[in-house]
């Protein structure tokens, strides 16, 4: 698994059993993690797989727009465990 959190980060991957709408992030700075929505993108939202292994993402991870802006969760956001390098999909859950 090609992941940026610790081990001790990641708990048992989960799927949700229904496909749901993400974006495409990536990883821009390793200590403290700041993940950036897909700058390169215009439209960075897709559609996340019924099946794809997802790790909550802990609340210390920040994750910020293609602007630089934070972005926080309505609900918590989760992560996809394997990745697209080097991007991932994240998704919030409410």
């Amino acid at each position: 698994m090609a992941h940026f959190l610790k081990p001790t980060e990641v708990r048992i991957p989960w799927s949700l059993g229904k496909p749901r709408a993400a974006v495409r992030v990536r990883v821009v700075r390793k200590r403290p993690v700041v993940l950036q929505i897909d700058p390169e993108e215009e439209k960075p939202i897709l559609v996340l797989s019924w099946d794809a292994q997802l790790v909550h993402l802990p609340e210390h991870v920040k994750v910020i727009d293609q602007d630089g802006k934070e972005v926080k969760a309505h609900g918590q956001f989760a992560v996809t465990v394997e990745t697209i390098t080097p991007y991932h999909l994240l998704t919030d859950l409410f």
